[in-house]
């Protein structure tokens, strides 16, 4: 279930990628106006403003589902390292032969969630807030 909801993440995190915006504007601009876009949606503007958007709101979702990988692989990533420090004997690696492999995406969805619009919002804010008694 983690696996699933990290790669929904993953294509929600796409969509919303400069490319991803670029396509599925120009798909929507066929069918609708910009104006009648923007009466629907309003106009899109930073998060701060606007969070309520659904480039937002969709990347807040991307965020929510992702955030069950990134517990887990902060959980096997300590467990990993406490191995090695007390030299514990690991299971010999299994070989894999597909390309994406589920570590693979735990570590995509990781970084999605770092660089993530809504994580860099709540890193601004708290820089704010840090900085605003100087």
């Amino acid at each position: 279930m983690v696996i699933v909801c990290a790669k929904i993440s993953l294509i929600l995190s796409a969509g919303l990628s400069r490319p991803g915006v670029f396509i599925i504007s120009s798909l929507l601009g066929c069918v609708f106006s910009t104006a009648q876009l923007d009466r629907v949606f309003v106009p899109n503007t930073i998060f701060a403003v606007n969070s309520w958007h659904p480039r937002h709101v969709i990347s807040i979702a991307a965020v929510m589902l992702a955030l069950p990988s990134v517990i887990q692989s902060t959980h096997k990533g300590v467990n990993w390292m406490y191995k090695k420090i007390c030299h514990y004997q690991n299971n010999p690696p299994q070989q894999a032969n597909n390309w994406l492999t589920d570590s693979k995406i735990r570590l995509m969805t990781l970084f999605n969630t770092i660089t993530s619009r809504p994580t860099l919002h709540i890193g601004n804010q708290l820089g704010q807030f840090i900085l605003r008694p100087i």
